[in-house]
């Protein structure tokens, strides 16, 4: 349940980051979620936590995903108007998936 979730968060923020145009941190999630469902089909523990370790460490640290923000100032397709509403998502799902990715299984 707690895996599925994860990848269902993962492709939540994938999405909407795609939406944007948002294309270094899209890439990189989808590349995470590809490697932890990978990980869950082939039953490998240890690539498993792999994954999990860089999920957690998209929230660390000056520059990371945490303190990325959807904005026409980055160059991401998004009216001014609709920023608000799209950074008030993005939050929901990160702060879902970094409680979950740091939650015991």
């Amino acid at each position: 349940m707690r895996d599925q979730y994860i990848l269902e968060l993962l492709n939540d923020l994938s999405r909407l980051l795609d939406k944007y145009q948002v294309g270094p941190w899209s890439e990189k999630i989808k590349r995470l979620r590809s490697t932890y469902q990978q990980a869950i089909l082939n039953n490998h523990q240890q690539d498993k936590y792999s994954a999990l370790e860089e999920i957690k460490d998209l929230f660390g640290g000056m520059g990371s995903f945490n303190d990325y923000t959807i904005t026409h100032l980055h160059g991401d397709c998004i009216d001014e108007s609709q920023e608000q509403e799209a950074n008030m998502l993005l939050n929901n799902l990160r702060h879902k998936l970094a409680d979950v990715a740091s939650s015991q299984p």
